[in-house]
């Protein structure tokens, strides 16, 4: 009996995940497919919070404390944030989405007990998921001037969980569904998702138990003939790729910068020295979380993050916790954990070049999923 109720428990959680996950897809369907409509937002945020206020049944019975102190710690950043007051980011909304859904993620996530049934749950809404990433996808107009970046790292998340049930199953579907993931995210223009995929692929070599050693061998024997097959003839395969492209009425930054005809500049460098300037002349507790983002650009970088919102003693201290966590993530024992965190490692790396912890609600589920065999402040060891 007290099996199944944990299990009941652990549904709850990871149906909050998992509905957050549908909807992210699903929001994208509705407004930049079927152009909205008025009701959309309130309808989808209502079944998002029925999703939450069951997962809040089982951390407030289990977590409380914890929890209580995780929200108000998040709310007095903020408020520092609000009396720094020099970027120009909506810290209202950021604030709100922190507190209200994604601090409920890392906490459904900490929950969690069964494994096994997390990461079956979230391949099961993975078909369905990906089919409408793949319909935005298409009704989508790209070019080198614009992409859409939540898009590309959306498609990602799926990509990687089609990796890893192939890995298992060996399924025809889960192969195809990758190609047409990866062949997306490439003409896309989405550059940080192909530095993960990347990562993925050195990481399940180096640590993944779902590769046996002959197979690892094969992978390598296959991946070194391919190289040396796309270094001898990349020109001419990004020429008439790029060309291809044109005449439907698309191109790709990706390709255009492989072909070192990139038009649009990143900007990276710009922004870090910038960024690190403010960190220099800053007050020594850092500019608040969101803090000081300049004309609406985070820092593209986690650990640079850190230190501009947190001043240079917690930034650093929050960095070496970043590292660690990621150095956590890839030697956990159980099978189940160490699927998904081989996933959420290689996700998650993306946020050393795009995007910021704050905004990326798999920062908030991928923390506790790397931490889920140590012992830590928030529960006894599992």
């Amino acid at each position: 009996m007290e099996l199944d109720y944990n299990l009941k428990e652990d549904r709850k959680c990871i149906n909050y995940i998992c509905a957050y996950i549908v909807f992210q897809a699903l929001n994208m369907v509705v407004k930049l497919v079927l152009g909205g409509f008025s009701l959309w937002s309130v309808i989808s945020k209502g079944i998002l919070a029925v999703f939450m206020l069951l997962a809040l049944t089982v951390i407030l019975r289990k977590k409380f404390v914890k929890f209580l102190i995780i929200e108000v710690l998040v709310a007095v950043s903020f408020l520092y944030t609000h009396f720094i007051n020099i970027g120009e980011a909506d810290i209202n909304t950021i604030a709100f989405n922190a507190i209200v859904v994604f601090i409920p993620l890392f906490f459904s996530t900490l929950c969690i007990e069964n494994y096994e049934t997390f990461i079956n749950s979230l391949q099961k809404i993975s078909v369905p998921t990906i089919i409408m990433l793949i319909v935005v996808y298409v009704a989508s107009t790209f070019s080198i001037y614009e992409y859409n970046m939540a898009l590309g790292y959306a498609m990602l998340f799926q990509l990687l969980l089609c990796i890893d049930r192939y890995l298992i199953k060996k399924k025809w579907y889960d192969l195809l569904l990758g190609v047409i993931l990866l062949s997306c995210i490439l003409l896309g223009g989405s550059r940080g998702p192909l530095l993960c995929i990347f990562v993925y692929a050195i990481m399940l070599l180096s640590f993944s138990n779902s590769i046996n050693k002959n197979e690892k061998k094969l992978f390598v024997i296959i991946f070194i003939f391919a190289a040396v097959i796309i270094l001898i003839s990349w020109d001419a395969i990004l020429l008439n790729l790029i060309q291809y492209l044109e005449t439907k009425g698309m191109s790709s930054r990706t390709l255009y910068l492989l072909y070192n005809k990139n038009f649009t500049s990143t900007g990276r460098d710009t922004i870090y020295r910038e960024s690190l300037e403010l960190i220099k002349n800053g007050p020594i507790f850092g500019y608040g979380t969101a803090g000081a983002w300049s004309n609406g650009f985070y820092p593209h970088n986690i650990f640079i993050e850190f230190l501009l919102s947190y001043g240079f003693v917690f930034g650093s201290f929050f960095s070496l916790m970043m590292l660690a966590c990621w150095k956590k993530g890839l030697f956990l024992k159980d099978p189940y954990k160490r699927r998904l965190s081989l996933v959420l490692v290689a996700y998650t790396a993306s946020l050393m070049i795009s995007n910021s912890f704050i905004l990326e609600p798999l920062f908030f589920v991928a923390i506790p999923v790397f931490l889920s065999e140590f012992r830590i402040v928030f529960g006894r060891r599992r």
